[in-house]
């Protein structure tokens, strides 16, 4: 050891800066056999230049652990409030829900109609729209599959509610709103998910919306797809059991009573929901079925909602509770 001792110490002084300083065993075991090495290395940097050197190194440290996460960058980005008191409810409106409609008045009457609804019952309700999903970071990485773009927009708002613009109230009070459910994990409230639906009220908070976001986004744009991104959220599920809540919140459809005069609502079936969910399917069975009345003069579908939640309303106690 000590033959090897003064040539090993003059090639490590030789080839002390180089970037593999082990290939000549010149790395840490070396210094801590030779501290004379140590020290005339470390001796190198000049002192009016360490205390500099050292401040850099703790500022680094510092900007590294104060810098947001993508979760806490979207909250902060969280600018589309509501009202102040009123809880604040979100829909989505981009291009592949606009092509829904047959004209632009149609789509604006149908959101108009969303919003007072949400809005008589004590929330503020807000649509999003592409260009707000546009201010998520991973927007153009999953620009070609819309189906995420409302999972980025409710990411953005920082918002905890989102319903489909053809859900509406029945008794859903903003009380509600003062706990998120399951501590704010990702919950659909309707039990159809289970079956391949796309849900039509969820509550999450932020890095939960984010989760769900990490979930979908392997399958956007991808050449194997899948039908629907709710399957892959479905599948992680039975993987990891409670990381989403399924619960039953939502009523679907117009269900009447089988007496004969036709005219009267299935109470029972409805006040197991808080929410109605309906579609322009479901208006067409309820004409069929001779519950609602068909009117030629109608543009949308507004004047059929307007009349099946005064039905609602009219025969069924519980749902003037909201």
């Amino acid at each position: 050891f000590l033959s090897t001792q003064k040539p090993l110490f003059r090639i490590c002084e030789q080839r002390g800066k180089m970037s593999d300083p082990e290939e000549y065993g010149c790395g840490r075991r070396a210094f801590e056999a030779f501290p004379k090495l140590r020290d005339r290395t470390i001796n190198k940097v000049p002192k009016k230049y360490l205390w500099p050197l050292v401040g850099c190194f703790v500022m680094f440290f510092f900007v590294l652990a104060r810098t947001p996460s993508r979760v806490e960058t979207m909250a902060n980005r969280s600018f589309i409030r509501g009202n102040a008191g009123r809880p604040s409810i979100y829909s989505y409106m981009g291009t592949s829900e606009m092509s829904k409609f047959d004209s632009q008045s149609e789509m604006e009457e149908i959101l108009s109609f969303w919003k007072s609804k949400w809005s008589e019952a004590g929330w503020d309700a807000i649509v999003l729209k592409e260009e707000d999903a546009r201010l998520h970071p991973l927007f153009t990485q999953l620009e070609e599959d819309p189906g995420v773009h409302r999972w980025l927009a409710m990411s953005v708002s920082g918002g905890i509610w989102y319903a489909d613009y053809r859900t509406y109230p029945i008794r859903m009070t903003p009380k509600i709103a003062s706990n998120p459910p399951n501590d704010g994990l990702f919950t659909v409230h309707d039990p159809r998910f289970n079956h391949g639906y796309r849900p039509t009220l969820i509550s999450a908070m932020a890095s939960e919306w984010e989760r769900i976001i990490d979930q979908v986004s392997p399958y956007a744009n991808s050449e194997i797809k899948i039908p629907k991104h709710e399957e892959v959220i479905i599948e992680s599920n039975v993987e990891k059991q409670g990381r989403i809540n399924v619960e039953n919140w939502v009523a679907s459809g117009v269900h009447g009573t089988a007496d004969a005069s036709r005219t009267n609502l299935d109470c029972a079936y409805y006040s197991t929901g808080t929410v109605v969910h309906m579609t322009r399917t479901d208006i067409k069975a309820g004409i069929q079925l001779g519950l609602l009345q068909n009117d030629e003069r109608a543009q949308s579908d507004v004047p059929y909602l307007q009349k099946f939640l005064l039905m609602l309303r009219t025969q069924c106690p519980f749902a003037q509770e909201g």
